[in-house]
């Protein structure tokens, strides 16, 4: 019986000889090893066999990242300073419009990337038709003619005539007064100070159905174009006034732009047939003067003092000139006079 024992007792020694010397030749899974050394009394020495790449600053579209290789098994940082490369895909923003759509013009919208501001995509905006850039009642893209402007105030007299009370909502920087009031009455009318102080407004045509202006209805503006009839033009002078388009009929008052020494073009439309004295006396940068063959009749000294005109064409409607009607327009130098005169 003892000898059995001892036969028994050798041979479980023998074989844990063998299963240590296994594990200290990794010859077990690593998994066997670590059980095997805990209960020997130690621990396997790990292969590193698998690992991975940890990143400590992450690389972006922009910058490259910095990292460390660990095992995955036992957790050990087997190298740092990894460079990781930048990263070949893009963070889009939101939409920016790039080129707003005209009348006559595609626009177009882009993406940027978040990081590093490259565009990401585009996307071409269709032609608006509603997107016109009006100025002095025309689209300075299109050549259309402006409608006519809303969201006055207006007042009625109950007799089919209203007064353009005040600009109320309208927001046009280039605004046409309409000839009806929204309930069709003719609008006839400016009221007092209706526009007054207003420095939005770069430019304004009044219709010829407009035959008063109440007193200081423009007082303050700041608008270079205007077109209005001749009736009502001392009430549109300004002292940014460059551009005058005289519409109606009848006469220009004596004294209607006098000293206006802003005003670079004149144009006179057909239907005017007088000019009457010292109309422009002292428009000293007047350059251009367009005039219709309706007229018949320039005042005196209607361009006196206008130093800056240099080529006039008098209308070869008009059959009388004034006298001192051109005096001390120096550099005067080419004129055209009608065989009418």
């Amino acid at each position: 019986m003892k000898k059995n024992l001892l036969r028994i007792f050798a041979t479980l020694m023998v074989a844990l000889s063998l299963v240590v010397a296994m594990a200290s030749c990794d010859m077990l899974p690593a998994e066997l090893q670590d059980t095997l050394g805990g209960l020997l009394g130690g621990k396997a020495e790990c292969t590193h066999e698998n690992t991975e790449t940890v990143a400590i600053t992450a690389p972006t579209c922009k910058v490259k990242g910095k990292g460390e290789l660990v095992c995955s098994d036992c957790g050990e940082v087997l190298e740092s300073d990894v460079v990781l490369d930048k990263l070949t895909t893009h963070t889009p923003g939101e939409w920016i419009v790039k080129a707003e759509a005209t009348c006559i013009k595609a626009g177009e919208r882009v993406k940027n990337c978040t990081v590093c501001s490259k565009q990401t995509e585009s996307e071409i905006l269709p032609l608006d038709a509603t997107a016109h850039n009006y100025d002095f009642a025309k689209c300075t893209l299109c050549k259309g003619d402006q409608p006519e402007s809303t969201g006055f105030v207006f007042s009625s007299d109950g007799a089919g005539n209203a007064t353009l009370m005040g600009i109320g909502t309208c927001t046009d920087t280039s605004v046409v007064v309409p000839a009806k009031a929204p309930n069709g009455d003719n609008v006839v009318a400016i009221a007092p100070s209706a526009f007054i102080n207003n420095t939005t407004v770069k430019s304004i045509v009044i219709p010829d159905s407009v035959t008063s202006v109440g007193q200081d209805a423009f007082k303050g503006c700041t608008y270079t174009k205007v077109s209005a009839p001749a009736s009502i033009l001392t009430s549109v002078r300004t002292g940014t006034l460059q551009y005058l388009v005289v519409t109606g009929k009848g006469s220009i008052p004596t004294r209607a732009m006098n000293g206006t020494g802003t005003l670079n073009f004149l144009e006179i439309k057909e239907g005017i047939t007088a000019i009457e004295d010292s109309a422009f006396t002292g428009c000293s940068k007047l350059i251009s003067i367009t005039m219709p063959d309706s007229l018949k009749r320039i005042g005196q000294s209607a361009f006196a003092d206008c130093l800056s005109l240099k080529i006039l064409r008098i209308g070869n409607g008009v059959t009388e000139i004034g006298e001192r009607a051109f005096q001390n327009n120096d550099f005067l130098d080419n004129v055209y006079i009608p065989a009418s005169v």
